[in-house]
């Protein structure tokens, strides 16, 4: 395609057609009745990748063009203003423009011509920032013009630009515009430019106001009359740790309070269960003992299991298991990420899940160790999780013959739970939930051991490369999304997304 054909540009073609004319950066960009009216962009965190995230419940099918500015600006011959600059969000250049104010001067670059299927969903993400003054701007598709401003830090932009694949069968003619604003000197920055389709992907999200109301959410699909429910604390993780092992493996789930009170979306959710026994995690420091008579409202018995520390309270929980289990897992209880994924897992197989330090064994878990006499232990984590000399310690608790120590580890903890869920065989589903927290992780965890599947960990704006291997090989048909996009970020679940069929 060449740029002097105006038909191509369709709705905006007065201008473009005029701009072919410009060659000196600065001077006043044409306008014209034919511009098209604004279309309204959606505003989104730059991913360390560079990526823009389609939609939510959306994950990216094919990327038609991509410019990160790394070897020039494109189409120099129609670049009025725009030079590349060292400060961009992904690589190492951005295209800015600076312009000092005089009313009607404007500058703009153009990318090259690309086409897609007529009526695609398409979409164009950008990332754009300015100095003190906000810069006025726009991105020009075709027919879809959309205006936007700076702010001193980088944002990221995404448009819909479906209707412009419409105009010229669907050959795509797209700019961007700096206009200066009188009086006032301002820069624009643009960097990660994309154009894309997107497709509908087979995820959901569980996401409520808090994470008190997430876990209520996650208990949903459990009928009424439950006869053992499980209570922590929302606020820290030790209590919870083991317990997803205990509630999974036994069908039934963790709710969240707060040290001092109930929630009221938890109250709604102990309300409909109805359960029979509700077991509150930790010392009364975790769940005062305000909040344990108030749980009476609920249930004709509630008790405690909190011991002098998360060790013991791990070993306290661990005798809901009888002696002879075929697996103890261990995991830190100075970390909660290697234990989130293991929790599912261990509810998954039916076994508790006990907590050491990195460099030793505590004693009320060598005592519960003693009593669980189970065949094989499985270590969560690598040596900086727990040490190597406390692998040899444990080897005395188990009673199988042979191997019957072993570790899962990875180079993180997002590798880790990759490893975790290598574990299952052909699951239907998997679950994700951020490794940067512990709350929708845990209640998850015993709701993904549960129904017998794994649990994987991300970043909150990026899904790790060990983790979307892992679900690729998974082959499972749908994904869950724990907790809301302050968790997991929109191009988190288009990631995740792109792993499913």
């Amino acid at each position: 395609m060449q740029r002097s054909s105006v038909r191509r540009l369709g709705a905006c073609g007065v201008v473009a057609a005029a701009v072919l004319a410009l060659t000196v950066p600065g001077q006043p960009a044409p306008t014209s009745a034919a511009d098209p009216a604004p279309t309204a962009a959606t505003g989104f965190a730059p991913a360390p990748s560079g990526q823009a995230p389609c939609p939510e419940g959306r994950s990216r099918s094919s990327t038609v063009y991509v410019q990160g500015f790394e070897s020039g600006i494109p189409e120099s011959r129609y670049n009025a203003g725009f030079a590349r600059f060292s400060d961009a969000t992904s690589g190492r250049y951005s295209a800015r423009s600076v312009l000092s104010g005089q009313r009607g001067t404007s500058e703009h670059f153009f990318l090259p011509y690309r086409q897609v299927p007529t009526g695609a969903s398409t979409y164009l993400g950008f990332t754009a920032r300015g100095g003190s003054t906000p810069a006025a701007a726009r991105a020009v598709v075709n027919s879809v013009l959309t205006n936007f401003s700076t702010r001193t830090s980088w944002r990221g932009v995404r448009v819909d630009i479906t209707a412009a694949t419409r105009d010229e069968g669907g050959w795509l003619g797209t700019w961007f515009e700096h206009r200066a604003r009188a009086g006032s000197s301002t820069a624009l920055l643009v960097d990660d430019v994309e154009i894309y389709r997107c497709r509908t992907n087979a995820t959901t999200r569980v996401a409520e106001s808090d994470r008190f109301a997430t876990a209520a959410a996650l208990s949903r699909d459990t009928a009424p009359g439950v006869r053992t429910l499980y209570v922590a604390s929302g606020l820290d993780y030790p209590d919870a740790l083991s317990a997803a092992a205990v509630a999974g493996s036994s069908g039934t789930r963790i709710l969240l309070v707060r040290p001092d009170s109930i929630p009221t979306t938890t109250a709604q959710a102990l309300d409909r269960l109805n359960p029979q026994r509700i077991v509150v995690l930790g010392g009364s420091r975790a769940v005062n003992s305000t909040v344990q008579r108030q749980l009476g409202a609920y249930a004709s018995t509630v008790d405690r299991i909190g011991g002098a520390n998360r060790y013991e309270t791990s070993a306290l929980v661990s005798r809901h298991f009888s002696p002879g289990v075929l697996t103890a897992y261990v995991a830190t209880g100075q970390g909660f990420a290697d234990a989130l994924s293991g929790g599912a897992l261990a509810a998954d197989r039916n076994s508790p899940l006990l907590l050491v330090t990195k460099s030793g064994i505590p004693n009320p878990v060598r005592a519960e160790l003693t009593r669980l006499r189970p065949d094989s232990i499985i270590v969560l984590g690598g040596p900086a999780a727990v040490a190597d000399n406390v692998v040899e310690g444990l080897r005395r608790y188990a009673t199988s013959r042979g191997q019957v120590v072993r570790r899962i580890s990875g180079s993180d903890r997002y590798a880790v739970s990759a490893a975790v869920a290598a574990q299952f065989s052909s699951p239907r589903t998997t679950y994700l939930a951020t490794g940067t927290g512990f709350a929708d992780a845990i209640t998850g965890g015993a709701v993904a051991g549960d129904k017998g599947v794994p649990l994987l960990l991300s970043r909150p704006a990026d899904l790790p490369g060990s983790v979307r291997s892992r679900l690729q090989s998974l082959r499972e048909s749908n994904g869950v999304v724990l907790g809301g996009t302050s968790a997991l970020e929109s191009i988190v679940r288009d990631q995740y997304g792109q792993t499913l069929p």
